[in-house]
């Protein structure tokens, strides 16, 4: 885009100077014509240059929005990963009882395992 503008204020430039040869236009003419233009394509240029900045401003942001959500899936993940290898008995009493011994009503042969922690 700037050397676009740069090259367009120079085309312009030489075209208002070969009119003001041409028709005898006055050399003040040409340099308030000049500067407008000028002024112009700075103008462009800086806004160009803004929405550009704000531009990467949005990707850095939703960038680090996903870098936010990425951590939190891989801390689920490392959770999960952490259940899946512990065992789950780990630091529990086992104590095996039958309905009988409990005072309840079923056959005896089967045996409930209950895990209390230590």
């Amino acid at each position: 885009m700037r050397y676009t503008a740069i090259l367009f204020f120079g085309a312009v430039i030489l075209c208002w100077l070969y009119l003001a040869v041409s028709t005898k236009i006055s050399g003040h003419m040409v340099l308030v014509v000049a500067s407008v233009i000028h002024l112009s394509v700075i103008m462009a240029i800086y806004a160009e240059g803004r929405n550009t900045l704000r531009a990467y401003q949005d990707v850095e942001s939703l960038m680090e929005y996903r870098l936010k959500e990425l951590e939190k899936d891989i801390d689920e993940i490392r959770f999960k990963l952490k259940l899946d290898e512990m065992d789950p008995t780990e630091g529990c009493r086992v104590r095996e009882e039958t309905m009988e011994s409990q005072g309840g009503q079923g056959p005896s042969n089967v045996k409930y395992i209950q895990l209390t922690p230590s």
